[in-house]
């Protein structure tokens, strides 16, 4: 391969990466040592447990994989969804600001941080993440409309 095709190569992937990482889908990467599938396995099996509603124990599994990767917005965002469903408010909420810290632009961390809002009546601060959302995805984007319609619930329940 040519020097300035790789260059090339290299810009478009540096380039394109956080545009995957906004999803909220991709495993951290390998901590030293690790080998790349182990890491991936774990994430895997944290995200599943989330999705099982297992959140205690998904938590136990997302923190051991915070410790090698510690500004990885996905792992932080799992970990704040997860203390809301626990109804830990305010360890939620910190997580979901760390996540955001990391990747300003992390989708689901705005959906979530939004929806943990409304739970503390903050209408005003969902508003605003569910615009940011707007701009990041036109409108178009699950996290955008899973926000504008939690929204919509909270303003027909609360007047």
């Amino acid at each position: 391969m040519s020097k300035a095709l790789s260059i090339a190569v290299l810009l478009v992937a540096t380039l394109l990466a956080p545009v995957a990482l906004a999803a909220g889908s991709s495993p951290p990467p390998a901590a030293p040592g690790v080998p790349e599938s182990d890491a991936k396995a774990d994430y895997r099996r944290a995200v599943k447990l989330v999705k099982a509603e297992k959140y205690e124990e998904a938590i136990v599994a997302l923190e051991a994989l915070l410790k090698d990767d510690p500004y990885n917005a996905d792992i932080l965002n799992y970990l704040g969804f997860s203390h809301r469903k626990l109804n830990h408010l305010e360890l939620s909420e910190a997580y979901y600001k760390q996540a955001l810290k990391a990747d300003a632009n992390h989708l689901g961390a705005l959906e979530y941080e939004g929806e943990l809002f409304l739970m503390q009546k903050r209408l005003a601060e969902a508003e605003a993440n569910l615009a940011k959302l707007a701009t990041l995805c036109d409108s178009k984007c699950d996290e955008y409309k899973g926000l504008e319609e939690a929204i919509a619930d909270y303003k027909k329940q609360n007047g």
